[in-house]
């Protein structure tokens, strides 16, 4: 809703959240993410206004709505979902299995932060086999994309995907080496020295 954004960037938030819960309750994708948002960042300012969660806690509205978004294939409400297990947020337990079942249905919609979290998990093996390779794959896939895209270099979701895979790169091309050693010497003298 146009005019639920024109209200959004005027500060009239609860006012914004009342076009875009009507647009969620019509099915538009846009009202579903949007309204989730407003739940997972202006609860505190919805809630003044006097806009209750039926389910109480605002982050469990917040999480119905990046649901509806993540049904139609909204690549941030999915990424948001899967960081949501991953940390165990709402009160539930972290559950890592849906956290990568999320990141991985991110990664395939091209959200780089699904792709950086997914690839964070097979680089140090939290719910996977440790896998440096699949890591840097995924990387570079996210990557891939949005060079083919136009704007890529002016997208905000190119740099973390390419700072990962920079890490990456340079953690294995400094592995076993004597640089590697000095680096790692360095950062034992200077844990020491600001502790």
């Amino acid at each position: 809703s146009k005019r639920g954004y024109k209200l959004f960037k005027r500060g009239e938030y609860a006012r914004a959240y009342i076009h875009f819960a009507i647009s969620s309750a019509l099915g538009y994708n846009n009202g579903h993410a949007s309204a989730a948002y407003l739940w997972d960042e202006y609860s505190d300012k919805l809630q003044e206004a006097g806009i209750m969660c039926r389910f109480g806690d605002p982050k469990i509205c917040a999480a119905n709505f990046y649901y509806l978004s993540y049904l139609h294939d909204d690549p941030k409400s999915t990424h948001h979902l899967g960081s949501l297990f991953y940390h165990g947020t709402l009160g539930i337990k972290p559950d890592i299995d849906l956290a990568r079942f999320f990141y991985e249905e991110g990664h395939t919609l091209h959200d780089a932060q699904s792709s950086v979290a997914l690839a964070n998990m097979y680089e140090y093996g939290i719910g996977v086999e440790q896998d440096e390779e699949e890591a840097e794959k995924l990387l570079y896939e996210v990557m891939e994309f949005y060079w083919n895209i136009n704007d890529a270099y002016d997208s905000a979701d190119f740099y973390p995907a390419a700072l990962s895979y920079a890490r990456i790169k340079l953690s294995k091309a400094f592995k076993n080496t004597i640089v590697m050693e000095a680096f790692t010497s360095l950062s034992s003298i200077f844990s020491h020295v600001f502790a």
